[in-house]
């Protein structure tokens, strides 16, 4: 059984928010209070409380209709799209630990599908149903032996999660240009070899997904870690980019059976994060990489696209670029961001 490194679980505020949307917040029991009110003979022209809860119950209901629509004209406007373990085969890169390797066990025992990890190690723990191959994915050259080894003992790769990725906790004068570069060519330009080297099969499939892992320091970038978030910023720009890429793509007059999904979590619970301490458990929690794997595996299932954002708070980071510098310093000191690396500094080769 994977074991992560997880730390005890204190109550956090989406926890909060999950029993809240389960309750309060659920588009059906919104209405018992009104309901409640009516069989109490209260007149809505007379009961302040009768008229703010019906209010109360119409925007909830809205909320959850709009983002019911979305997922609906989201469905409707791309072709359909069902994980299949005689068709597809996956790839990983960063596989054999943290974040990677839960997401490489829970598509090969639960999905039943054939996974192809690329990873710089040697695996701890083996997987069935997972191939394991030796590969330095910042080399393009590595990247190409590789899938090719991949299609000729599996199969033809329909599924690309873009995972691996190593950190520095340095200031930027003491980062020496060796490792500057070897954090982008990790982070970044292992995007464009993998990608570059299986979208030309998916294209003739006209099926493919391919999964980005980035980060929320995308968004909101640390002091002390400045090239590992420029390239989570790479990351989600190189997701934009392609994912439009392939949408104005057509294979005759279909549109192109390519999906596109983006991650950008918070600080996950795994040994490369060691150096980083997390301004407040409860409002920014760590995420547990087994729980955050489960939703990757569970969006391709389902054949989602768009982003998976966690925890809560990563929602409204991306607000944060639209606010007043004066704003956003203050909010920087109140959470103490660019305190948050510890003084030992360490490069870790997984995500």
């Amino acid at each position: 059984m994977l074991k992560g490194n997880i730390r005890d679980h204190n109550v956090s505020i989406d926890d909060i928010i999950m029993i809240l949307r389960k309750t309060i917040c659920h588009p059906l029991s919104v209405w018992v209070f009104a309901i409640i009110l009516l069989a109490n003979g209260r007149n809505y022209n007379d009961s302040v409380t009768l008229r703010l809860s019906l209010i109360y119950g119409g925007i909830i209901d809205l909320i959850y209709l709009l983002n019911y629509a979305n997922d609906h004209f989201e469905r409707i406007r791309s072709p359909p799209w069902k994980l299949d373990p005689l068709i597809d085969v996956a790839v990983v890169t960063g596989g054999c630990s943290g974040l990677g390797k839960y997401i490489s066990a829970i598509l090969a025992v639960n999905s039943d599908i054939k996974v192809a990890v690329l990873d710089i190690d040697e695996p701890k723990l083996t997987i069935p149903n997972v191939t394991y191959f030796l590969c330095d994915i910042s080399d393009f050259t590595s990247v190409e032996e590789s899938l090719n080894k991949v299609k000729t003992s599996i199969g033809m790769p329909t599924i690309l999660i873009n995972n691996a990725g190593i950190t520095h906790s340095e200031f930027i004068e003491d980062l020496p240009e060796s490792k500057i570069r070897r954090i982008f060519d990790v982070n970044v330009l292992s995007h464009f070899w993998t990608t570059r080297a299986l979208l030309p099969g998916m294209k003739e499939l006209n099926r493919g997904y391919i999964v980005t892992i980035a980060s929320v320091l995308g968004y909101i970038a640390p002091a002390r870690l400045t090239a590992y978030a420029a390239t989570k910023a790479a990351n989600i720009a190189f997701h934009e980019s392609v994912t439009y890429e392939l949408e104005t793509y057509k294979k005759g007059t279909t549109t192109l059976g390519i999906k596109t999904l983006l991650v950008t979590p918070g600080q996950i619970d795994t040994p490369m994060f060691e150096n980083v301490s997390t301004p407040s458990e409860f409002f920014a929690p760590m995420v547990r990489p087994e729980e955050l794997a489960h939703k990757i595996v569970q969006a391709i299932i389902e054949g989602k696209t768009g982003a998976i954002r966690a925890p809560f708070y990563t929602n409204f980071i991306p607000l944060m670029a639209v606010l007043p510098k004066t704003l956003v310093s203050f909010l920087r000191r109140l959470a103490k961001v660019d305190r948050s690396i510890k003084d030992d500094s360490k490069l870790v080769d997984e995500i």
